[in-house]
């Protein structure tokens, strides 16, 4: 072999190592921003979740003031039924 083949060869294979070592260096920088990504994306799917847990609580809560009055209103009747009877019994 030449001395031109030999640094060919030499060349070459310094070219090989060289883009397999930035492969390897761009795939950990690559992993590190996905796993950044998807730690955000977990953050944020976290917070909706106590967000949505927060608005379920106060739609039960509006639900049962709402039943609260729905009984309200049938007591405030049957007050004025019972005054009713004690106006038409006292009239006697």
């Amino acid at each position: 072999m030449s001395n031109e083949v030999v640094i060919a060869l030499i060349g070459f294979a310094s070219a090989v190592v060289g883009a397999i070592f930035g492969y390897l260096g761009n795939s950990r920088k690559q992993a590190v921003i996905n796993a950044q990504r998807e730690q955000e994306q977990q953050d944020h799917f976290a917070k909706i979740e106590r967000w949505m847990a927060r608005v379920d609580k106060k739609l039960d809560d509006h639900n049962g003031y709402a039943e609260k009055f729905a009984s309200a209103s049938k007591d405030i009747a049957l007050i004025q039924k019972d005054l009713e009877y004690l106006k038409q019994f006292h009239k006697m």
